[in-house]
């Protein structure tokens, strides 16, 4: 479940920018990697609060920090087919 505050912190070197999971369309927990515009992002860490443990909590917010991944053309191709779900045959 994914609560309103719940958020993904983009980590730069002019500064950070938190972003509400919501608005990226992104589920908790949230995933390894997240691809915004044409950069790819590795998650560093997480809140490992549970939906339970957060249900509970009205003064504490889940977030996950998120880095650029600095990659060629070929790495980006085959990190964006490593998270593709299988075909079933």
């Amino acid at each position: 479940m994914t609560f309103d505050d719940d958020h993904i912190r983009l980590v730069f070197p002019q500064g950070d920018r938190n972003i509400p999971c919501k608005v990226l369309g992104i589920e908790w927990p949230p995933p390894q990697f997240i691809v915004i515009g044409a950069q790819m992002y590795n998650r560093e860490r997480y809140s490992q609060i549970t939906d339970e443990q957060r249900a509970n909590m009205t003064h504490v917010v889940r977030g996950a920090e998120y880095k650029p991944v600095p990659m060629d053309e070929q790495e980006w191709q085959d990190a964006l087919i490593a998270t593709l779900p299988e075909k079933k045959h």
